[in-house]
């Protein structure tokens, strides 16, 4: 005879296949859509990348000439301006002399005084009136006001991002007296600001990538050209320039020294960022265009068009596996098993018959079926016992408690036996479970219940009826013998000590049949009781 073969191996075994399979076709998968992926990506980015910094660098370069000559004509207006005013300017004079300046240079102007400690006393530009070239972020201007000073002559600075309004500027310096005051104007090139607004609008307009010009100034401070908020001074804009303050800072860096774009996988999108171009200087210091590119597409076509296809060939594998494995477990399970099912209906042996034989714990299934039908009458039995018993405290629950009164209530109505019903409550029961929780709850609870059911007669029922509430049903009793039943079991869980300092300690309510009384009518005498037991303070007994 052939060994029969166990269902756990023969489930297995399916499993396995299935598994295989799927693992076969999800693998494949996975490879196919990187690689297309990776493809897309990689030929996107370049193209991007190598547009964007041929569009800046062949449009850039027109704008060198022009601004040697800015630079020329603005230090000529400088020196127009000293000669106008023969070097003597006051605060008050600056109004009028911006008015005379940007008429005669045809672009925005503005003029500062700076003292010898390096602060504006006067200027036209709101933003910078009492601004300190000695913080930190200022250390270009410092150097400029520092060298005029040194040299006496009239000095031009390369162009700089003016932090408040975003928009370059070419400053010129000139000593006005002995005393270090300086002479500052601020001339706003409109080419080369119309340029690179120009530009950040045709990045924002494109299609396949969110793109944001910065400008890495002096590798110390970035700018970009989307102007601050109102409310924030220049001063804050500068102590932004601190490195933990801009965590993009060393991502630009990293880019600019490298002069290959920084990858940064965020929010499923990946976002570069690229070292465009310089802006050229007459010193040390370096004006670095820089762009931050997120991308809004990673291969979605290609990507699409395999993951479908991928998606088609898993759907179809799943379902030929799904039907195979269907009909294989109809027929050495479902069939064998529905057999069984109708015989054990009937009170007949198991047909096994087909498949099912080789299944060896459905032969084992049919040689203990009559053993095994004893032992569930047996558990039945026992649920039975659960189902009327409180599963906490092992004492009737509020359903078997029911069933008793109600009984209990037809009994003295037909024979005219006395009754008495018990309520008790543990008193402050709900701080102890705050305080102490609810593990300790439980164990007072079970402990009550242990005490109540050895104090009360064997005539008696004694349940939970909810929470820290229970119920005694003292058949056959008088008022009187409630009451001192109730009385001795407020004093016994008293002395128990259940839970320490300070003892535990119950309420209690007692309720007598009266004629024409309900479950509902007894129980809420009881429970009144134990209202005005609670008024009256803890651990008391009350008669209704």
């Amino acid at each position: 005879m052939t060994r029969p073969w166990p269902i756990a191996g023969f489930l297995l075994s399916l499993l396995l296949g299935f598994l295989l399979v799927t693992g076969v076709i999800l693998t494949a998968f996975a490879v196919f859509t990187q690689w297309q992926t990776q493809r897309f990506q990689d030929q996107a980015e370049q193209a991007i990348f190598q547009s964007i910094q041929s569009e800046l660098q062949a449009s850039y370069r027109f704008l060198d000439d022009g601004l040697i000559e800015e630079k020329q004509r603005f230090l000529r207006l400088h020196e127009a301006v000293l000669k106008k005013t023969g070097g003597a300017i006051r605060g008050e004079d600056l109004p009028e002399l911006q008015q005379w300046l940007e008429k005669k240079a045809g672009v925005p102007v503005d003029l500062y005084l700076i003292n010898p400690d390096m602060k504006v006393t006067h200027t036209t530009y709101e933003p910078d009136q009492g601004l300190d070239f000695n913080h930190p972020g200022l250390f270009d201007a410092r150097h400029m006001i520092e060298r005029t000073r040194k040299s006496g002559k009239t000095l031009v600075s390369p162009p700089v991002m003016e932090a408040a309004a975003r928009e370059f500027r070419i400053y010129t310096y000139s000593p006005l007296d002995d005393n270090g005051t300086i002479l500052e104007l601020g001339f706003v090139p409109p080419d080369l600001n119309r340029y690179f607004k120009n530009l950040s609008q045709r990045m924002k307009e494109r299609e396949l990538f969110d793109a944001r010009l910065f400008f890495l100034m002096w590798d110390e401070w970035l700018l970009s050209m989307i102007p601050p908020e109102k409310n924030v001074t220049k001063h804050d804009q500068m102590n932004h320039s601190l490195e933990q303050k801009q965590p993009e800072l060393p991502l630009f860096r990293q880019a600019r020294d490298s002069e290959e774009p920084v990858r940064v996988y965020r929010s499923g999108r990946m976002t570069h960022y690229l070292h465009l171009t310089d802006i050229p200087t007459d010193g040390n210091w370096e004006v670095n265009v820089m762009a931050r590119i997120t991308m809004n597409s990673n291969a979605v076509t290609d990507t699409r068009q395999g993951l479908m296809v991928a998606i088609a060939a898993i759907m179809a594998l799943m379902v030929v596996s799904a039907v195979t494995v269907y009909f294989l477990l109809r027929q050495t399970l479902a069939v064998p098993l529905t057999e069984a099912s109708r015989a054990m209906e009937q009170g007949e042996r198991f047909p096994l018959t087909g498949a099912g034989r080789r299944i060896r714990e459905l032969r084992l299934l049919a040689a203990h079926y009559n053993r095994l039908l004893g032992r569930t009458r047996s558990k039945i039995r026992g649920l039975d016992k659960a189902v009327r018993t409180d599963p906490l405290t092992q004492i009737a629950n509020r359903a078997q408690l029911d069933n008793e009164l109600d009984l209990e209530i037809k009994r003295c109505e037909r024979y005219g036996s006395p009754l008495g019903l018990i309520f008790l409550d543990i008193d402050h029961f709900k701080d102890l479970n705050d305080t102490q929780g609810h593990l300790e709850g439980d164990r007072i609870l079970c402990a009550l219940a242990e005490i109540l059911s050895e104090r009360i007669r064997d005539a008696d029922t004694v349940g939970r009826w909810g929470g820290e509430e229970f119920l005694i049903l003292c058949r056959n009793s008088h008022q009187g013998d409630a009451m001192n039943l109730a009385e001795m079991l407020r004093a016994t869980i008293e002395e128990a000590r259940l839970n320490g300092q300070p003892p535990v300690t119950a309420s209690f309510g007692v309720a007598g049949y009266r004629q024409g009384d309900t479950l509902a009518s007894l129980v809420d005498r009881a429970d009144q009781a134990l209202y005005q037991a609670k008024l009256a303070g803890r651990n008391r007994v009350v008669w209704v």
